[in-house]
């Protein structure tokens, strides 16, 4: 009876708030997860995707009247026995069956360059908007890069001041025991007393750093629910060297790119597709 008494309400706090279970469980996060998810999940990224998609269904709809028409139309009627002359007054024939059919062909053949100047209006825009929607991208991987070392330097502090309040209450511990023993004054446990204060509100407003961080985080990632993030360590880059000698020496043995080859070829072949013209002077001998 015991063992039932205890395993019920476990099993009934799991059945009716597993949410909040799995909330406690804090979710592991890299930085490269949180730039994937900002960029599946973002609304800004997905209105600008929206917005390039319609830009380029623009271009297709401009160069539609370059293409035939076809339309066919269907028309019939039933006759009204009873629409004849009425009294004093003369109606409209209905005492035959009609039906008509036909079929309507039209092409363009010329609008003086309006739908051409259509066109490249639409591909212009349809590129701004590809543009534009780069440029958002780029704008919310910078707002996840900047939010995810904040958090990280949020969690620092706290750690730094979760040290500082055990070092401090070890040292208002130690002075509280030396000035029960006489060897030091009540002053002294004052002064380490409110040392002790003044790294616990240090840990409040770091905590709520913490917090607020993680606020920015949630937003930078375009979700909803703040979530309890357990953030990766990211390593930073190298500094650079000292001295510029070195990097120099690595760019001249560096081979060219393939891109800059082709742009260095395409250069050759336009100089010697048009060489340079020089002035000449001709004598002619008149008979």
């Amino acid at each position: 009876m015991k063992y039932g008494r205890i395993v019920v309400p476990i099993v009934l706090l799991i059945g009716l708030y597993p949410d909040w279970l799995m909330a406690q469980a804090p979710v592991r996060l890299t930085l490269q997860d949180a730039k994937a998810m900002a960029l599946t999940n973002h609304p800004q990224v997905l209105g600008a995707q929206n917005e390039a998609a319609y830009t380029n269904e623009q271009v297709i709809e401009a160069r539609a009247p370059y293409f035939p028409t076809l339309d066919a139309d269907l028309t019939g009627s039933q006759a009204n026995s009873l629409a004849r002359i009425g009294a004093g007054a003369l109606s409209a024939s209905r005492l035959f069956n009609r039906f008509g059919q036909g079929v309507v062909f039209s092409q363009l053949v010329t609008d003086s360059g309006r739908t051409k100047n259509l066109i490249a209006s639409s591909r212009f825009n349809a590129e701004a908007s590809a543009q534009t929607y780069q440029a958002t991208q780029y704008d919310v991987l910078l707002e996840v890069d900047r939010a995810y070392f904040s958090t990280l330097h949020a969690q620092a502090v706290v750690r730094i001041a979760n040290e500082t309040v055990a070092a401090r209450q070890l040292l208002l511990d130690q002075v509280t025991t030396l000035a029960n023993n006489n060897l030091r004054s009540q002053l002294d446990v004052s002064f380490a007393d409110v040392n002790v204060s003044e790294a616990r509100l240090l840990l409040l407003r770091a905590q709520n750093d913490v917090e607020s961080s993680f606020a920015d985080l949630t937003r930078a990632l375009g979700t909803s629910q703040v979530t309890n993030y357990q953030l990766a360590d990211e390593l930073l880059p190298q500094s650079p060297p000292p001295r510029p000698d070195q990097l120099v020496a690595d760019a001249h043995r560096r081979p060219l790119a393939l891109g800059d080859v082709a742009d260095l070829t395409d250069r050759m072949k336009l100089s010697h597709s048009n060489p340079p013209t020089t002035p000449r002077s001709e004598i002619r001998k008149q008979p």
